[in-house]
């Protein structure tokens, strides 16, 4: 890698090297986090949906049975 000397801009240019890469890696840090809330969410309203078919499925065979009864 060539060297680069900079001299009396050093400080400006590292930290804003460093400023970006701090950026960078908490923008990558609260899309995760945001990806596991939605994610959560995600798997807590199929649970729901899936809990509500069941029930309708179960209704309907019993039902089914209360005609076959009579």
């Amino acid at each position: 890698m060539p060297e680069v000397e900079l001299g009396k801009y050093a400080f400006s240019v590292l930290s804003a090297w460093g400023m970006s890469l701090a950026a960078l890696l908490l923008l990558g840090l609260v899309t995760w986090r945001q990806s596991l809330r939605a994610r959560r969410a995600l798997e807590e309203a199929e649970a729901r949906l899936r809990a509500r078919r069941k029930a309708r499925e179960e209704a309907g065979k019993a039902a089914r049975e209360d005609r076959n009864d009579e």
